[in-house]
């Protein structure tokens, strides 16, 4: 859940070649959890800022089956867009009570990242009904009648 991540996050950033990691099915962990997933590392007392500790080589998370909400996934979008997790190109957020437009907000920053254009969004990121939004979206996006990352 939220607290085992929060404590198993620190160990996780000492697993620098870290590439992928999985969290699916844990029904505990929630927004409280994936913020601590992106939280930058805490400076040790005597070092300068570096992104030792940031899992920067992390590509790849699932977040399947959690209880991550609207507010998790616009928490981790505001992460994402501020450098945390900087090789992070997949996050798949099935089954999540977050709706379209918070698991959008992560998508376009991951799309933003790869410099794909919004067509290129692979549709299992959502529901039938969540793509059939999406659609409405790409073309407010064509229409620039919404901001791009």
């Amino acid at each position: 859940g939220d607290a085992g991540l929060v404590a198993l996050a620190p160990a996780l950033r000492r697993l620098p070649a870290l590439g992928s990691l999985d969290l699916s099915g844990n029904r505990l962990l929630g927004d409280e959890g994936a913020g601590a997933l992106v939280a930058p590392p805490p400076p040790p007392a005597d070092a300068p800022t570096t992104m030792i500790g940031a899992l920067t080589k992390l590509r790849t998370v699932w977040l399947n089956n959690t209880q991550i909400t609207d507010t998790g996934c616009f928490a981790l979008a505001a992460a994402l867009r501020s450098g945390a997790l900087p090789a992070l190109q997949d996050m798949f957020l099935f089954r999540i009570s977050a709706s379209a437009a918070s698991k959008t907000a992560v998508f376009m920053v991951l799309v933003s990242r790869r410099g794909l254009r919004t067509a290129d969004r692979p549709d299992s990121y959502f529901t039938r009904r969540e793509r059939r939004a999406w659609s409405d979206l790409t073309v407010l996006f064509d229409l620039g009648l919404v901001p791009h990352e």
